[in-house]
């Protein structure tokens, strides 16, 4: 009913939308772009009140992320459904209303001024405030295969979870001895909550973080009443639950991942679970071949040196918890060595088309798998077949 009614509800707003429109908004991704005879343009993703769409301008006019801007934009051939998505608008007649001074910007500019290095201080701010990226970073990553760990995601929260709980656990159990009434894991879980609510409002509902925050609430609510946390019918619940309150998650490629990847890492603890030490190993290999094929699906690339994720994604987790820490004492920097030897690494990628009815036909055994076993197992081999046979 939710779903029927913000449907309509939105629909109600495209449908009064005028063929050309003047728009004000807020910038939240810039690509500068130069072509084969030097002129120079900017690609801008700009996020208005209503919908999200990205456009190109020709020139300079010196603006930074978080600025709001005022554009004129033609909707002609403009559906519903790029209403709902993330499209492309011709415009014109752009000019800045106000610069930049939100909190995230000022966060964004502390974190610059630590990291003198251009492409480590653009990947230590996607890390912690989820800008965008340039191509070339987001390419290098992505050969890596590990342009996940940029993507503030439930990894990221549960990382940041693990270390607030450490802390503040340290902390509360000096002062339970004077309340011992309390129950400490509630406390502890309400105050993180809450920090992470204000995480996710300063990244401005990033839709994958979105995702995480509601599904771990979830989780902690299902722990209180002694419930099986982990289940796919809770997945889809928060899943279907965030879609229906905000329709526009329905075609959010971030968002449709986050899930994915959450989806293998609950097949794998269904069927096929070891111990702790052998799971840390095997649950990343197993989400990192069953995944593949639908990331290369949307992107058209594979690189075999996507494998070093195996190794990189287990060792990502103390290092953000040390770059962290080095940014909130100023001294970022320290930890460029690393991202400048992520950079350093030469990789290579080849085009890999993968035709629709594969892919839904992939996705059709995912869900399959939910009552197989035997589809559990097949899964990442049927997706290594296809990438490197």
């Amino acid at each position: 009913m939710i779903f029927i009614l913000n449907l309509g509800f939105n629909y109600y707003k495209f449908s009064h939308l005028k063929q050309v429109l003047t728009l004000s908004g807020k910038v939240i991704g810039i690509n500068k772009k130069i072509s084969k005879n030097k002129k120079k343009s900017f690609i801008l993703k700009v996020s208005t009140d209503d919908f999200t769409f990205f456009t190109k301008i020709y020139k300079n006019l010196n603006i930074s992320l978080g600025d709001q801007i005022s554009l004129k934009v033609i909707l002609k051939n403009f559906s519903f459904k790029d209403y709902l998505s993330i499209s492309f608008l011709p415009s014109f007649d752009q000019k800045i209303i106000k610069k930049s001074s939100s909190f995230k910007m000022h966060l964004a500019r502390f974190i610059a001024k630590q990291n003198k290095d251009k492409n480590a201080s653009l990947i230590n701010q996607a890390l912690f405030l989820a800008t965008p990226l340039n191509k070339e970073i987001r390419t290098k990553f992505s050969n890596l295969g590990i342009s996940h760990l940029l993507a503030i995601s439930g990894f990221h929260l549960g990382i940041i979870y693990s270390f607030l709980y450490f802390v503040l656990f340290l902390i509360y159990k000096q002062i339970h001895k004077f309340m011992p009434y309390r129950n400490s894991f509630f406390d502890i879980n309400l105050i993180i909550f809450c920090v992470l609510f204000f995480y996710l409002v300063l990244l401005e509902f990033t839709p994958s973080f979105l995702r995480a925050y509601f599904m771990a609430l979830f989780t902690f609510i299902l722990a209180c009443k002694n419930v099986k946390i982990i289940s796919f019918n809770m997945l889809f619940l928060v899943a279907s639950s965030l879609i229906a309150f905000n329709i526009k998650l329905l075609f959010s490629l971030s968002f449709y991942l986050s899930v994915c990847g959450v989806f293998y890492i609950f097949l794998y603890l269904k069927y096929l679970k070891f111990n702790k030490l052998i799971d840390f190993f095997l649950i990343n290999i197993y989400a990192y071949f069953c995944i593949s094929l639908i990331v290369v699906y949307f992107f058209k690339n594979f690189s075999p040196y996507s494998l070093l994720s195996i190794i990189f994604t287990p060792l990502f987790t103390p290092f953000y918890i040390i770059d962290l820490i080095l940014h909130i004492f100023g001294i970022g920097y320290f930890s460029n060595f690393i991202i400048n030897f992520l950079l350093s690494i030469k990789t290579s990628s080849k085009v890999i088309l993968i035709g629709k009815n594969l892919f839904l036909f992939y996705n059709l055994l995912s869900i399959l798998a939910i009552r197989s076993k035997i589809l559990a197992i097949i899964l990442p081999l049927f997706s290594a077949f296809f990438l490197f046979f």
